[in-house]
């Protein structure tokens, strides 16, 4: 961990640099009240609301105290180790010191901003590197998942290298990507992409990431014949497809373990070798600006349709 805390810091200074026009320009605007700040959470994906988390972490940077309220999405794990907040489970999840638990009373007289909000904030403006800045205040794992995603890391690269992975994304994105016009990553499509971006590579180790089963065993046939790869899977075995409200209505003990380890996986798709997703995902997103900004991966090594 000290070596990933070293890393961290090591790109913070370049990152914050690259950015730091976009955000010192649009600070000087920022009329916050008495002193803090609310970041409302929505009942959507996990990254996108990391993403977004970030971006509002970097763009309010030193204007004040920036409280979390997670009571509108479903990735949380409620516990009681701070006392006089509500807390849904960021602070056990994340160590930073930003966002803090949203305390029970007196919150009211912050500043709120959502996601609406802050779209519109960037809207035209080259919002990644104001994202990447906020991601290495608030990317950073407690330290019983980084030793999950470690142990997890070290008994998957036993296989041949390359470490490859792929998230193959389906569910409600297929829906989506089709309500938007938008064209889906397929299993064939994703593993054609990383023959064109690595023609002369066989073999390695591919770990199949994903929230539908029918697509995970699509993909495990077409890494094995096209890429001759070791094939792993995480996620997805039980059958069925990720549909965000259906996971917004579990029980919270399961949407708590589903979160952990979606973190755990996080951290395997930012620490591989290789990463291929889909450019519709927000996953993909994420974890191509941490490969960059903790990990320090080329931009090469991450790759979509």
């Amino acid at each position: 961990m000290a070596h990933r805390a070293q890393q961290c810091l090591g790109r913070q200074r370049n990152c914050l640099w690259l950015c730091s026009c976009c955000i010192l320009s649009l600070a000087s605007q920022v009329n916050v009240a008495n002193g803090c700040i609310v970041f409302e959470t929505f009942p959507a994906g996990f990254a996108v609301n990391v993403r977004i988390l970030a971006s509002t972490v970097a763009y309010y940077e030193s204007n004040g105290t920036l409280y979390i309220d997670e009571r509108s999405w479903g990735y949380t794990c409620r516990h009681t180790s701070h006392v006089g907040t509500i807390d849904q489970g960021w602070s056990l999840l994340f160590r930073g010191i930003q966002p803090k638990p949203l305390p029970l009373e007196g919150y009211e007289i912050c500043t709120r901003v959502n996601h609406e909000f802050m779209l519109s904030i960037f809207r035209g403006i080259e919002s990644w590197r104001t994202e990447e800045a906020g991601l290495l205040t608030i990317w950073q794992p407690a330290p019983f998942l980084l030793s999950a995603a470690a142990n997890a890391l070290t008994e998957l690269k036993q296989g041949p290298a390359p470490f490859i992975v792929f998230h193959i994304r389906g569910g409600d994105k297929y829906v989506e990507d089709m309500q938007l016009h938008r064209k889906s990553a397929t299993p064939k499509a994703l593993v054609e992409a990383f023959q064109k971006m690595q023609p002369s590579l066989q073999g390695g180790s591919c770990l199949l990431i994903g929230d539908d089963s029918s697509l995970i065993l699509e993909a495990q046939e077409l890494a094995q014949t096209k890429l001759g790869c070791h094939v792993m899977t995480r996620g997805a075995q039980t059958g069925g497809k990720h549909v965000q409200d259906d996971f917004n209505r579990l029980p919270e003990d399961k949407r708590c373990a589903a979160t952990q380890r979606l973190i755990v996986d996080i951290e395997l798709m930012a620490q591989a070798d290789y990463f291929v997703g889909s450019q519709t995902s927000g996953m993909y997103h994420l974890a191509s600006r941490l490969r960059k900004v903790i990990y320090n991966k080329p931009r090469t090594t991450s790759v979509s349709p």
